[in-house]
């Protein structure tokens, strides 16, 4: 473990194999080159889990199926935290839940949908495959996680993870009919009313280019760089050029959110990490998408506990 940590700068979470993730039941595994949930982001997370528990409980008693999409999930840490933490009551108890709880989380990295899978199983929180299988050709539920599958309700919290690329044309219809398969008893009749999501939430790539080089060697030579940097994989940047300012995955999903986001609910329905600088264009970009279509969102700016702007929500302005 020393030389791993002090000869090849492993980061401790890496040679550890897990990190604690709240508020779930079980420390998430984590393996190279898949990025470690940071501390910075489970703070936003269970900030964001409190504000739309708070918000259902005033508007729809916790009663209606919540759907969530995040996109490049990584881990997994963000969609299960949500889904397991927003299918309890606004008080914190567990006792009937707060509804349905559905997610849809993709990655364009096959080796971060495998991950993800092994953690959701491990919550108990894996929804279940056609053939009893998970992507990865495992049984949906191991030793560890028998027990926690046994007490939860998975009908009512569960989360359906797949390999997507964010840029493919196709990337909105896929996601979409993730979602009708998750639960299609649920799904509108009505052809002019789709069903979609009532969250968007992501933790993209938004490192520069030019800033890339400065962090840490444990994050460089052990995270992937495609996880970290806001670059397309087919357009790499050149370091300090006009598009090196890591915003290209907020701007293509802000693009999308007519095609993905309800605009029913209250609470926040769009949540983004950022890095330190950027939230302020964020919520620019948010202000815009909504600007001249006649219902406005409202935005808020996120600290992290080290005082640094790290998350932008956004909610419909009733």
């Amino acid at each position: 473990m020393v030389r791993e940590i002090v000869q090849e700068d492993k980061p401790l979470a890496y040679v550890l194999g897990t990190q604690p993730f709240h508020p779930l039941p079980v420390d998430l595994l984590v393996r190279p080159p898949t990025l470690i949930p940071r501390p910075e982001t489970e703070h936003w997370v269970s900030l964001l889990t409190e504000r739309i528990l708070v918000s259902r409980s005033r508007t729809s008693g916790g009663v209606d199926p919540f759907r969530i999409l995040d996109i490049g999930t990584g881990t997994g840490c963000i969609a299960l935290a949500l889904t397991h933490g927003l299918s309890r009551t606004s008080d914190g108890s567990r006792k009937g839940g707060s509804g349905a709880v559905r997610t849809v989380a993709v990655d364009r990295a096959e080796s971060a949908v495998r991950l993800a899978e092994e953690n959701a199983r491990r919550c108990g929180l894996l929804l279940a495959k056609q053939g009893g299988q998970s992507h990865t050709g495992q049984a949906n539920v191991d030793d560890e996680s028998s027990a926690l599958l046994h007490a939860s309700n998975v009908a009512a919290a569960a989360v359906s993870i797949h390999q997507a690329d964010l840029f493919s044309p196709s990337f909105s219809s896929t996601v979409l009919s993730h979602l009708r398969r998750l639960h299609p008893s649920e799904s509108s009749s009505d052809a002019s009313q789709p069903l979609k999501f009532d969250l968007v939430v992501s933790n993209p790539p938004y490192i520069p280019l030019h800033e890339y080089a400065q962090l840490d060697r444990s994050v460089r030579e052990w995270e992937d760089r495609g996880a970290l940097v806001g670059e397309t994989a087919d357009q790499p940047l050149t370091a300090r050029s006009k598009e090196d300012d890591g915003l290209v995955f907020y701007r293509r999903i802000v693009s999308l959110l007519d095609e993905l986001l309800d605009e029913g609910g209250g609470g926040p329905v769009v949540a983004f990490e950022v890095g330190k600088g950027q939230a302020r264009d964020v919520e620019r970009m948010l202000l815009e998408w909504r600007g001249g279509k006649g219902e406005k969102l409202e935005t808020e700016v996120v600290e992290d506990p080290w005082g640094i702007e790290r998350a932008v929500f956004a909610s419909w302005k009733r």
